[in-house]
């Protein structure tokens, strides 16, 4: 289910955009409203790892055991792991799902992912908006705990950890320069997915679930058609 926004809502750009007529630039407003853009639309990038990683860190801390410490650190990597996946699923199935071709339909698919495709500079969109990750966090934190007990402390901590590090890699393959290293490649890996016209590449934080799931493709290998 998609709660579709009411056009009268957006901006003109916003709808030109989506009808194959962008503005040139780093990025536009989305709401007619600034207060609802800046609210609903906007995050600083750095919020993620501001917010959320000493709050990860609390989690580890307080629920630490030492005669625990194994599983404690397999919990954590299995949260991360399982963020990893819903990050590849969300990406894959959701962000680059076919939309119906009408003007609702293009709409729709350029509010969901089309904006970051369109203007993949712009900063303030890069992150989703503290009132919708932080109700989120809370809900995700309840669920862990609620099927896991003390142990959903450390899986809980390992998703933040994989969300504040799909979030930064993501910011840094948009806005690093480097040429060598992880995060280069992982840049080059993640631009050919925004200009290579073969889909595929949809990981971000790591190519793990592309190989998994066969969507991957090599870093020098460019469509022809």
């Amino acid at each position: 289910m998609v709660i579709r926004i009411p056009e009268r809502w957006l901006t003109r750009e916003c709808v030109d955009a989506a009808m194959g007529k962008p503005v040139r630039g780093s990025g536009i407003a989305v709401f007619r409203n600034d207060v609802i853009d800046r609210v609903f639309a906007r995050a600083h990038p750095l919020f993620p790892v501001v917010f959320f990683s000493p709050i990860a860190v609390a989690a580890l801390a307080t629920s630490h055991r030492r005669a625990h410490a194994l599983r404690e650190v397999v919990a954590f990597f299995a949260g991360w792991l399982f963020l990893s996946l819903v990050e590849y699923g969300l990406h894959r199935f959701f962000f680059h799902r076919e939309a119906p071709s009408s003007r609702e339909g293009r709409v729709e698919a350029f509010l969901a992912h089309g904006y970051h495709h369109q203007y993949p500079l712009d900063r303030t969109r890069l992150v989703l908006p503290p009132l919708a990750t932080v109700p989120l966090a809370i809900v995700v934190f309840a669920l862990a705990r609620g099927a896991l007990g003390g142990m959903g402390d450390q899986v809980f901590a390992g998703i933040l950890g994989g969300y504040v590090a799909y979030d930064t890699l993501h910011y840094l393959a948009h806005h690093a320069r480097g040429r060598r290293g992880p995060v280069a490649w992982l840049r080059r890996y993640h631009m050919l997915h925004h200009h290579d016209r073969a889909p595929g590449r949809y990981g971000v934080s790591s190519p793990l679930w592309d190989l998994v799931f066969g969507t991957y493709a090599p870093v020098k290998a460019r469509s022809r058609s």
